[in-house]
């Protein structure tokens, strides 16, 4: 049993980590404090402690963007591609929004904005700039999560099972019904902007990590005692 405990506060807080380095990455301006704290070889071991295969080939594919910053320009070339992808100005070629990718007329401020809001306040968490912001912009959805995540670890420390499976069920219900239900498609389309550039790898890899999430906190809910 002691074991088993073991693995399962492993694996929370690998998902701590996953959701909270590519929130740090997709939400804001490149640092190299922050590129520190997005090792390969954590990322990839992050990725098998949660279970999802290939992580070898995604770590590596992050480690590649990482050796190009470094070749291309460093942070001053990062910075000014997270600009153009992510602030603007201008019409951003693949807006971060879920709303945008829901709906025919790819706006802002949908009513999938403010489902997503009312997930927020369920769990008595609102983005800092509330309400003047979107809040389904694809860096605060990962935030939800990465907080959600930090909730299960944190409960899972103190023996509080029931805290624990409630953080782990919203979780799983809030990528189900928000971030993997448009996730793929912004993914791709981040691929095809910024070809094997770092932002589509971390997009990539929260793609395939989220979608796998909801299977583990199912199996992580079942391992809890």
């Amino acid at each position: 049993m002691e074991n088993l405990q073991e693995s399962v506060a492993e694996t929370l807080a690998a998902r701590y980590y996953l959701y909270s380095t590519a929130q740090a990455l997709l939400g804001n301006e490149p640092t190299a404090e922050m590129l520190d704290a997005a090792a390969p070889e954590m990322v990839e071991a992050a990725l098998e402690a949660c279970g999802v295969e290939g992580a070898a080939e995604l770590a590596g594919s992050f480690a590649a963007t990482l050796e190009g910053v470094q070749c291309e320009g460093g942070l001053i070339g990062l910075s000014a591609q997270y600009t153009r992808l992510f602030v603007g100005p201008g019409k951003l070629a693949c807006p971060p929004w879920e709303s945008v990718y829901r709906s025919n007329s790819r706006a802002l401020f949908q009513r999938s904005t403010l489902d997503v809001r009312n997930a927020y306040r369920e769990q008595g968490l609102l983005p800092q700039m509330y309400p003047r912001v979107a809040d389904d912009h694809i860096a605060l959805e990962l935030g939800f999560l990465a907080q959600l995540a930090k909730r299960a670890m944190d409960a899972h420390q103190a023996e509080d099972t029931n805290a624990c499976k409630a953080a782990l069920e919203a979780s799983a219900r809030f990528a189900s019904e928000h971030l993997n239900v448009w996730l793929v498609d912004y993914a791709s389309d981040l691929q095809k902007e910024a070809p094997d550039s770092l932002y589509a790898a971390v997009a990539r890899i929260a793609q395939v990590f989220c979608a796998r999430d909801v299977l583990l906190t199912g199996e992580a809910a079942v391992s809890l005692p």
